[in-house]
C-alpha cells in the first residue's frame, strides 16, 4: 500500500513539473550557420560576426570517418578534437613504457608527432573506422 501511494505521488510530481518552464542558463550556444545571433555576440563580446568569418569557421571544421568531428587549428593540418574520437589511435601509439592515455604527449615539432602504425589491409579495425593517416607537412607551433 505504501509503495502504491509513493508511486502515485511520484507520477503526480513528474506531471506537475512539466507545467513549469525551465530554460538553460548557459552562456555558450550552438547555432546553425544561417541563424547566428550576431547582434547578441556583438553586444556581449564586442565581436563582429561577418560572413567572411563564418565561411572561415565553416571551412575549418572536419568530419572524421568514425563519426567524430573537430576543427583545423593550423594551416598544416593540425586538428583539435575530443579524446574519444582519437582513443583508438592513442591506444595504438602507446607502449608499455609510455601510456599516452594517462600521461599524454606534447609535440614541439613535426618529427615529435606520434603517428599511428599503419594497419594491414583487410583489418577489421581499419574497415570499421576507415581512418586515413596522412603525413603532416612541417609542424607550425601556435
Amino acid at each position: 500500500m505504501k509503495f502504491r501511494k509513493f508511486l502515485c505521488a511520484l507520477i503526480l510530481a513528474l506531471f506537475s513539473l512539466q507545467t513549469f518552464n525551465f530554460t538553460a542558463l548557459a552562456d555558450e550556444g550552438m547555432w546553425p550557420f544561417n541563424n547566428i545571433p550576431r547582434a547578441e555576440i556583438k553586444k556581449r563580446y564586442g565581436f563582429d560576426v561577418t560572413d567572411e568569418w563564418l565561411r572561415k569557421v565553416q571551412l575549418a571544421s572536419v568530419r572524421f570517418n568514425n563519426g567524430g568531428s573537430g576543427s583545423f587549428v593550423s594551416p598544416k593540418g593540425l586538428v583539435l578534437t575530443n579524446y574519444h574520437i582519437v582513443e583508438d589511435i592513442v591506444n595504438d601509439v602507446s607502449t608499455p613504457q609510455k601510456d599516452l592515455a594517462k600521461e599524454g604527449s606534447l609535440a614541439q615539432s613535426n618529427p615529435e608527432c606520434l603517428m599511428p602504425r599503419p594497419l594491414p589491409r583487410g583489418s577489421p579495425k581499419l574497415q570499421r573506422s576507415k581512418l586515413s593517416r596522412p603525413k603532416l607537412p612541417d609542424f607550425v607551433p601556435t
